[in-house]
């Protein structure tokens, strides 16, 4: 179908391509809005277009041409402004369009997907195509830390300083990287973090993280905020750990591990640290969200229960809740959000089977010590007697190997997983898993050691 061709009063209609219209950010005042056409801005002072997506909300100054491609431009040059006269813009005559042959092939770097690229890269472009996708609020609660950006920047910096000191002489390389969680064997050591509100990155949720799961074969936490049931979750196959909040009922939260456990939770994270939002804009916490199909929780709670804690003050976590859970479910309980090598070893003597080294992604305090800065401290306190796990800031197959090195039994991949589910579903999220693994083999084959059992000395200790 053609595009309307338009024209400036008293200039000839070009016959060579049609119309091309977009716009400059939004105008001062409501009867104003700057338009470029055939390459020439103009301004135009009548025409409009809703956008109730956009984050300011409001009308933006658009023309409502039928088939005419419209692009909101992200700035504007002063230069543009009074380049020709301002004028109607008005529809003159259709014009063919011109059919487009797909671009050839780049002649310098291949594209990046999810075989050639490096994790970092296929990360950073997914978290840009999710926060396309999503309603702002979304992505910025995904997004969110206690700090600002800073706080990510930190996590990342401190995995990236990490430097290694590679053998040799070393005989064959099994490159084997099979280990076990709790008893549950794994194909590789990078788990998937626990997350609230997936289903606002995809319906399907949990459900989908799950199938990923199964299909990479490796295990997922599954918050208690979730929105499915455990059952359909559960019937994707993967093993899972349900991660615990208490909630200001005690007896509700009982009844739902009791749940989690009758339906196949192999272990218990009863996360410590409560996190702290920092947005870019006021409105990220999901309780003040629109009312959105992504906005509900509790899915394993009944409307008595939910009444009993929601908007309810939390109990602070003790020693003693690690007892109750572990008599309650029947299952074994991690510690989750230790970045005190005293604290793990508390835990682990009043009856934790591991501890999860954890800035919960960033959000537990700004200012706050990095999660790989605190590791070597936790797994010297805690030695033999218990696992100890690490998420937060987890990226590349060389942060795993430097993990691992540091004594951690395996790693959980929050955030990169979450843009993932909401950009391609299970699929992307398996992509993205299976990248991870392929860089971490090729990280541990040249570390020279013989598998992840051999890893000892391998980070240079400053």
């Amino acid at each position: 179908m053609g595009s309307p061709g338009l024209r400036h009063p008293g200039r000839p209609a070009r016959e060579d391509r049609p119309g091309h219209v977009s716009t400059g950010r939004r105008s001062r005042s409501p009867g104003s809005a700057r338009i470029r056409v055939a390459r020439r801005v103009r301004d135009s002072p009548d025409q409009h277009v809703d956008a109730p997506r956009r984050p300011l909300g409001g009308r933006w100054e658009l023309l409502p041409f039928a088939g005419t491609t419209v692009a909101e431009k992200a700035a504007r040059r002063p230069s543009d402004r009074g380049a020709v006269p301002a004028g109607t813009v008005e529809p003159r005559r259709t014009l063919p369009a011109r059919p487009r042959a797909a671009p050839a092939p780049s002649k310098g770097r291949p594209p990046m997907t999810a075989d050639s690229a490096p994790t970092r890269r296929l990360v950073a472009e997914l978290e840009e195509r999710a926060r396309e996708a999503l309603p702002w609020f979304v992505a910025d609660y995904y997004g969110a830390v206690a700090g600002g950006r800073s706080e990510r920047d930190a996590d990342l910096a401190a995995w990236d300083a990490i430097r290694f000191r590679p053998a040799a002489l070393r005989g064959e390389l099994d490159g084997d990287t099979t280990t076990t969680v709790l008893g549950t064997e794994v194909r590789g050591p990078v788990l998937i973090a626990p997350m609230a509100q997936q289903n606002a990155a995809d319906p399907r949720g949990e459900i989908a993280m799950a199938e990923a799961a199964a299909r990479a074969g490796t295990l997922l936490g599954v918050s208690t905020n979730t929105a499915l049931p455990f059952e359909r979750i559960a019937a994707a196959g993967a093993p899972w750990w349900f991660q615990v909040y208490l909630l200001a009922d005690r007896d509700v939260t009982h009844a739902l591990i009791e749940r989690a456990a009758e339906h196949g939770a192999r272990a218990l994270m009863l996360t410590v640290e409560m996190p702290v939002l920092r947005g870019e804009r006021p409105g990220i916490e999901p309780l003040t969200w629109p009312e959105i199909p992504g906005k509900a929780r509790l899915g394993n709670l009944t409307e008595q229960e939910r009444a009993l804690v929601l908007g309810r003050p939390v109990p602070n976590p003790g020693l003693d809740d690690i007892g109750r859970l572990r008599s309650v479910s029947g299952l074994p309980v991690l510690v989750k959000g230790v970045l005190r090598g005293e604290d793990a070893r508390r835990a682990v003597d009043a009856g934790a089977s591991g501890v999860v080294v954890s800035t919960h992604g960033g959000r537990r305090m700004d200012g706050s010590i990095t999660a790989v800065g605190a590791l070597a401290e936790v797994v010297d306190a805690v030695g033999a007697d218990a696992e100890v796990y690490i998420d937060s800031g987890v990226r590349t197959g060389r942060h795993v190997l430097a993990a691992l090195a540091l004594g951690a039994r395996a790693v959980f991949v929050g955030r990169p997983l979450m843009w993932a589910l909401a950009v391609g579903g299970a699929d992307e999220v398996a992509g993205l898993l299976g990248l991870l693994d392929r860089e971490f083999r090729v990280m541990l084959r040249q570390s020279g050691a013989a598998s992840i059992r051999d890893l000892g000395g391998l980070v240079a200790r400053s």
